[in-house]
């Protein structure tokens, strides 16, 4: 949570500062959203890339109320609104970072980093809880990531989502086995 770092710290207290390229918000921005007291659920928000962006670092600094984040650059345009109510079925298989309560800050190695093309679509997927409490709560999100120039990366880095993000098991007290496939779009 950063608590008692530095002012040159992290927000996260994980990873360094500064380093070859500026940190900023995610294109785009992260969202803002307000959850019912008592309430769950997840949030997506959504942008269209205008510009080409080259990425070296991610970093995440939640507020309270958000216990995950997942960045995913998805094929086509998922929904018409820019921030909307959705469900884990909206993380795509082209998962470019994930982020829990407690994640440190990331730096990719020298060379390593992810290219987005201008035209994309970026869309960040949260988990949020305020069931904890007994008034409303309005959130904004925090993750950033660390820009650099395109000669900085000569290895593209992904990460893949494999599996089901369907499984559905009875309250029943019952043990249960639940698999689902696991196949990459591509070699």
């Amino acid at each position: 949570d950063g608590a008692g770092a530095g002012a040159d710290a992290a927000p996260d207290g994980g990873g360094p500062p500064d380093g070859p390229g500026p940190w900023v918000t995610i294109p785009g921005g992260n969202g803002q959203y307000t959850i019912l007291a008592g309430g769950q659920g997840w949030y997506c928000h959504q942008t269209e890339l205008t510009e080409d962006y080259t990425i070296v670092g991610f970093r995440s600094a939640p507020p309270p109320g958000i216990h995950r984040a997942f960045v995913t650059v998805p094929d086509l345009r998922p929904h018409t609104s820019v921030d909307f109510q959705c469900s884990i079925n909206a993380i795509s298989s082209h998962l470019i970072y994930a982020s829990g309560v407690g994640t440190a800050g990331l730096e990719f190695a020298p060379g390593d980093g992810i290219r987005l093309s201008a035209g994309k679509f970026m869309m960040i997927v949260y988990q949020v809880d305020n069931r904890a409490s007994a008034s409303d709560v309005t959130i904004s999100t925090a993750i950033e990531v660390k820009l650099g120039a395109p000669a900085d990366v000569s290895t593209e880095l992904e990460m893949v989502f494999l599996g089901t993000t369907t499984i559905s098991i009875p309250g029943d007290g019952m043990l249960h086995n639940v698999s689902g496939l696991c196949a990459p779009r591509e070699p």
